[in-house]
């Protein structure tokens, strides 16, 4: 049993690692997909300029505070994640820059694949 739980590891490994490095997209699929759904999200938002990198987002009746600079959020979603929440990419958007550019370092897929490379255990 446990013979075939380490094949079916390896396998999947192979697979993961072949997915991501057939991928010319600098984001590993999930982040991708989640980041994505924060662009759908932050239609829903309204920024405004405040400061140089610093926006004012309202979204319905709460506001939020984004610092670009420090990559904070009030919501506190995106110090957690690493990933932009709606109302920083909402922000990023108004200022005419790219949302990808704010991920943080350790989620591209450049690390996602370091850490596939290795592969299972043969033995």
């Amino acid at each position: 049993m446990l013979e075939g739980i380490r094949g079916y590891m390896m396998e999947r490994v192979v697979i993961k690692y072949n997915m991501l490095h057939g991928s010319t997209d600098e984001l590993c699929p999930r982040i991708r997909k989640r980041l994505e759904k924060e662009k759908e999200f932050a239609r829903l938002c309204v920024s405004r300029q405040s400061h140089n990198m610093r926006c004012e987002v309202k979204m319905g009746a709460e506001g939020y505070i984004v610092d670009l600079t420090s990559k904070e959020c009030s919501c506190g979603y995106w110090q957690l994640s690493g990933l932009p929440c709606c109302h920083a990419v909402s922000a990023i958007s108004h200022l005419r820059k790219n949302p990808d550019d704010y991920v943080h370092p350790f989620l591209p897929s450049s690390e996602c694949g370091g850490v596939l490379q290795g592969g299972a255990a043969l033995s």
